[in-house]
């Protein structure tokens, strides 16, 4: 039930984010793919819901076939959807129709596939607490198999791509955080869903319900994100005084950074003498032919035109400037402009008339009055963008001298104003080592150059800050009279970098050199001073046994352990890598045969001595190894494939030892458990001997019960003490954990050899006559007999011994209340064979 929960809220989530997107820009072609992609997922994980909650497994598979048409076509859509968001349309535009059908293409070949051709089978399908799950049928052509793995796993790594490729190329701080977004939303949701809907369907052994579904809820957020927000940023600019902006007699613009108009002043549509929507419509060069020669160039006080509908010109004083956002980022532009028609006419009526000198001088008055204010206000301006800017600046004169610090510099360089001002610049951010490389950018800047770079300062408490640096002179009449000095920290940013850096290149778990580091040593310069070289692979043997019997915790011991010992056995100059889950490579420079010889034995011996030192004796390490010797750069792929297969060669020989060996721990480990002994694993096999013999079973099924009445709580090895041995009554989270030791038996079994054909056993001998047991819910002859033999035995010689959890009971109690849950937790007909065998004192 809590499964389809989860799949309605995926369901509604995402249709309500495509309806939502949708709404607000019904003409915008990738709001209406959003819109697609999350109608498929509705109907995908809709269709889930009601299969999770069906009653029966034909009407679940008849619901999981038709959800395969949704998950055949929501990749195609997906991929459509990101190509358009990392601007790779380019992809699409060529032949449009061809590009199109390739694309969806696999879409329509996963839907025959699936839906027509070889559709899921009831079979395929198991019914558990979480709902119905699914494995695969690894009978079927490998081809229907494995393509619908192709298709997404293709599809998914593709879209990665280009978002990964967006993010490079952005030039934005805004794309590059959506790109990440992004990337990091879709490889989450890959690496789970792949995990839980691809690779466990295959190798699992208990079914789960699908998952992924669920999990694209995280995409589908992130996508709606970057839809909104990238729009949110491109639709309107915040005005502070929206009323006195509409009643100004001032023509002023808003545009966007793409030149698109978002709001205009009722000044603008006075003097244009036309309707919002029409000049929107024309757009903003049709209207002032200069910005049209001038495109995202800043400009004031420019005398144009601006042309209305009638084509009349209306001389204009323009001034173009554009507006950043809090990442200094050019976000749009403001257009003012003024109508100097009668100052124009004025001007050609004092040309004309030759009007008397003391005119022009009040003309030239009143200009320079204007002029001297609007200096005043541009000042103003300037002054409150340098106190209000997030970066540290400081303002110097024509020697480098400080005349101005603004609140940013303060913090970041602990400098109050009076400690700075009056300094140069470089005596206060430079330290004395490098304060000749800062005189020289700083006489650069004062040259009238435009300086950026990065590079370390200093507090002046001696902090180091690692800084984006600009210089930016103060240019009067062509000369420079000062400069101004910014100062952006990137220390955190750097730090970021600098451990980025580090994760590239070392595993997380075993701190051992990755993958990634391997490829870069091969393409190293001095890779041919390092030949011969020695390759070791080496694997761990048994991992997933001990992951699944103890957890991840102690595999992760394991693994680091081994690590541990790989270091300890090779030279200063030798290289050890973490190349895979369970498997270790070893690069031995300046090697022979003889040496790489040498570290396999000290590998070898190192391992025994851990064995034999390690308290916890359920945990071994055991692991094989391939060597080979690579003596040029051409050949090393080849030679790590040589190694690699004498490696696998020494584990087939080795499986059925190693398998052998990890079994014994772990059955000497349960026996070391105070709940089990020995004598309670004897008298439960003779009890069911005797039900076996009175009964006839045959030969198999008596093999079958007797193997089981030994290991049939062996997943209770993962079960705490503190559970197993509490004397009151489980709690209910206790109880749960309890009942879970059938599951965990079940996948211990099922990895062994030895137990593998009693796995079934193992996870079905807690089930009830009544069907009221556990995990399965299983009723009846539904159950394995083997498993209902067991039942009475194992109670029987519980309520009859000494437990943590009981009162012992003689044999004729025991008998009674085994008898008085026939047919509800017991098979009645094994119940009489049992009482038959203490009548006759066969059992006592």
């Amino acid at each position: 039930m809590i499964f389809s929960l989860f799949y309605l809220f995926s369901a509604n989530l995402s249709l309500t984010l495509g309806l939502y997107t949708f709404f607000k820009n019904k003409k915008n072609r990738t709001q209406k793919i959003f819109l697609l992609l999350t109608i498929v997922i509705f109907l995908w994980a809709f269709t889930y819901a009601l299969m999770n909650i069906s009653n029966t497994v034909e009407l679940a598979t008849f619901l999981h076939r038709i959800g395969s048409i949704f998950y055949s076509f929501f990749y195609a859509i997906f991929l459509h959807l990101i190509i358009i968001l990392s601007k790779h349309e380019n992809l699409l535009n060529k032949k449009r129709v061809l590009s199109r059908f390739c694309l969806y293409l696999p879409a329509f070949i996963s839907f025959i596939l699936y839906f027509i051709i070889s559709p899921v089978k009831t079979y395929e399908h198991f019914k558990t607490p979480l709902g119905w799950g699914y494995i695969n049928d690894k009978t079927v052509n490998m081809f229907i198999f494995h393509y619908f793995n192709v298709y997404y796993i293709t599809y998914s790594l593709f879209a990665l791509f280009l978002l990964v490729r967006w993010l490079k190329n952005a030039s934005y701080i805004r794309e590059k955080k959506q790109a990440t977004l992004l990337i990091l939303s879709i490889l989450s949701v890959f690496i789970l869903g792949t995990a839980t809907d691809i690779i466990w369907p295959i190798f699992g052994s208990y079914p789960l319900p699908p998952i992924a579904t669920i999990l694209l809820s995280i995409p589908i957020l992130a996508i709606w994100r970057a839809i909104n927000k990238f729009n949110l940023l491109q639709s309107s600019l915040d005005i502070s005084n929206f009323y006195l902006f509409r009643s100004t007699k001032t023509g002023i613009i808003i545009l966007n950074d793409e030149m698109k108009i978002t709001e205009i002043s009722s000044g603008a549509l006075n003097l244009l003498e036309e309707s919002e929507e029409k000049i929107k419509e024309k757009g903003i060069w049709e209207f002032f032919p200069y910005l049209k020669e001038n495109k995202s160039m800043d400009f004031s006080n420019i005398r144009s035109y601006a042309i209305k509908s009638n084509h009349e010109k209306i001389p204009l004083l323009l001034n173009f400037m554009s507006i950043k956002d809090e990442f200094s980022e050019k976000i749009g532009y403001l257009l003012l402009f003024d109508d100097i028609s009668e100052i124009t006419n004025l001007q050609d009526e004092l040309e004309k008339l030759n009007e008397s000198l003391g005119e022009k001088i009040n003309l030239r008055t009143i200009q320079l009055q204007n002029e001297m204010e609007k200096q005043i206000l541009q000042r103003k301006k300037y002054q409150t963008l340098f106190d209000n800017s997030q970066d540290a600046v400081a303002e110097c004169n024509e020697k480098g001298i400080i005349v101005n610090i603004n609140e940013s510099f303060e913090r970041l360089f602990e400098y109050k104003r009076d400690e700075a001002i009056g300094k140069h610049i470089d005596d206060v951010v430079n330290e004395q080592e490098n304060k000749n490389e800062g005189i020289e950018i700083t006489n650069k800047v004062l040259e009238n150059n435009v300086i950026t770079l990065e590079g370390i300062r200093i507090t002046k408490n001696k902090k180091q800050i690692y800084t984006l640096i600009r210089g930016v002179p103060i240019i009067i009449d062509g000369k420079a009279i000062g400069g101004f000095a910014i100062y952006t920290d990137l220390t955190k940013n750097k730090e970021y970098e600098d451990k980025l850096k580090i994760m590239a290149q070392k595993d997380a778990l075993t701190d051992l050199y990755n993958l990634n580091q391997f490829e870069e040593f091969i393409e190293n310069s001095n890779f041919e001073e390092k030949l011969p070289i020695g390759l070791i692979v080496s694997d761990i043997n048994g991992l997933k046994f001990i992951n699944d019997s103890f957890g991840h915790d102690v595999g992760d011991k394991l693994l680091k352990s081994y690590a541990q010992i790989l270091l300890h056995c090779v030279r200063k100059d030798d290289l050890v890598f973490r190349i895979g889950g369970d498997e270790f490579l070893i690069l031995i420079t300046n090697g022979n045969n003889k040496l790489v010889e040498e570290v396999i034995k000290r590998i070898e011996n190192n391992i025994v001595k851990f064995n034999e030192e390690s308290k916890d004796k359920t945990i071994i390490i055991n692991s094989s190894s391939g060597y080979s010797l690579v003596f040029s750069k051409e050949e090393i792929r080849g030679q790590l494939k040589k190694a690699d297969d004498m490696m696998y060669r020494n584990k087939l020989l080795n499986k059925s030892s190693n398998k052998n060996t990890i079994l014994k721990v772990l059955l000497s480990a349960l026996a070391e458990k105070d709940y089990i002994t020995m004598g309670h694993t004897n008298r439960v096999l003779e009890i069911c001997r005797k039900i076996a013999e009175k009964m006839n079973l045959e030969k198999s099924k008596k093999d079958n019960l007797f193997l089981l009445s030994e290991v049939h709580d062996i997943g209770k090895i993962a079960i705490p003490d503190s559970i197993l041995q509490k004397p009151g009554k489980l709690s209910e989270s206790e109880w749960e954990i309890m009942k879970s030791h059938s599951e965990k038996g079940y996948r211990i079994a099922i990895n062994s050899e030895e137990l593998s054909n009693i796995a079934e056993l193992v996870l079905k001998h807690h089930e009830r006559w009544d069907g009221k047991g556990y995990p399965l819910g299983l009723k009846g002859e539904e159950i394995p007999i083997e498993c209902r033999i067991l039942s009475i035995a194992d109670s029987f010689d519980a309520m009859t011994s000494q437990r943590p959890y009981n009162i012992i009971k003689n044999v004729d109690q025991a008998l009674d209340e085994i008898i008085n849950c026939s047919g509800k937790q017991y098979d009645p007909y094994i119940v009489e064979i049992f009482n038959q065998l203490i009548i006759e004192n066969e059992i006592s």
